[in-house]
């Protein structure tokens, strides 16, 4: 009955990482639900990047993981760089409630701070080494555009970039030039 049930809800358009509640990032198991985008391989070029430049310096690293959703950024940088610090932030308390179970779950929750705010308001008193940043980007008259498992069933707020898809980008980079350290990424 159960396999069942999670069959019509595939036929209907729900992405199957919302059925099982499971996604695989970086080769780390997240739990996903519709209070997060579902971690897409993409994003994983995006951390790959993270802990290249991570490596490259010595010593203990600040990182801010800006919209965090699941966490699987957050998650994998401090999974993967072991002398991080990451600071996950998302505007929805959910997200931050899934992201938090999901540093739980992949044992690094004692090196990933959790703030609920806007961009890097909750940060503005750090210097940080690298902020990541997946961030909507989506147009928003592309919005009715996009696959059914996208539109229906994953939060548009994660989505709605703004009328040219990059509002959020640009507010980040003003913010960021107050976070960074000197020489450090976004």
């Amino acid at each position: 009955a159960v396999f069942k049930d999670y069959i019509k809800r595939r036929v209907r358009g729900e992405p199957t990482a919302y059925i099982t509640g499971c996604k695989e990032f970086m080769s780390l198991p997240f739990q996903v639900d519709p209070r997060v985008l579902i971690p897409r391989p993409d994003t994983e070029t995006l951390v790959e990047e993270a802990i290249r430049l991570l490596r490259m310096r010595t010593g203990p690293h600040l990182v801010a993981d800006v919209g965090t959703g699941s966490g699987a950024v957050a998650v994998s940088l401090a999974y993967y760089v072991p002398e991080t610090r990451v600071y996950a932030v998302d505007i929805e308390p959910g997200a931050i409630e899934l992201a938090r179970a999901n540093a739980a779950r992949n044992r690094v929750e004692d090196r990933v701070e959790f703030a609920v705010g806007s961009l890097l308001e909750p940060l503005s008193d750090l210097k940080l080494d690298l902020i990541a940043a997946n961030l909507p980007y989506i147009p928003t008259p592309d919005l009715p555009k996009l696959p059914k498992e996208v539109k229906d069933y994953e939060p548009w707020l994660a989505l709605d970039g703004g009328t040219d898809g990059l509002e959020y980008y640009r507010r980040l980079v003003e913010q960021a030039v107050n976070v960074l350290k000197p020489g450090g990424f976004l």
